[in-house]
């Protein structure tokens, strides 16, 4: 069973990565997030914690609950439409999504121009 990263979300202190397998016909989906704790003043000394979501048959439903309010590192091409339906459905109801430096990040990894033209 190949494990492969389909999205993979950064954020100040840590990263939310959401993984994928095939088991027969089926993807089981599934979340990581790692974190560090910058309480200690040794770079080296900084622990990591990680924590895992059960897996899922549902792509949207691994990922984090605020997924849009972080930085898109990676997006699986297969995904990106899916993720693009759901970043639209988010965007009209939820104003914190219009913030300018996301929403450009978002734009460029799935696929939308500047100008919010093209594969919108």
């Amino acid at each position: 069973m190949e494990t492969r990263i389909v999205v993979e979300l950064g954020a100040e202190g840590g990263t939310a990565t959401v993984f994928a397998s095939t088991r027969g016909s089926k993807d089981l989906f599934w979340r990581e997030i790692s974190e560090m704790s910058y309480e200690l003043p040794d770079e080296e000394d900084i622990p990591a914690h990680t924590s895992r979501s059960e897996p899922t048959e549902s792509f949207l439903e691994a990922l984090p609950r605020y997924w849009w309010m972080l930085y898109p590192i990676t997006v699986d091409p297969a995904l990106t439409e899916a993720l693009r339906v759901e970043y639209r459905r988010r965007s009209s109801t939820e104003p914190e999504i219009a913030h300018v430096a996301l929403s450009r990040a978002w734009r460029q990894v799935l696929g939308w121009t500047q100008d919010g033209s093209g594969d919108v």
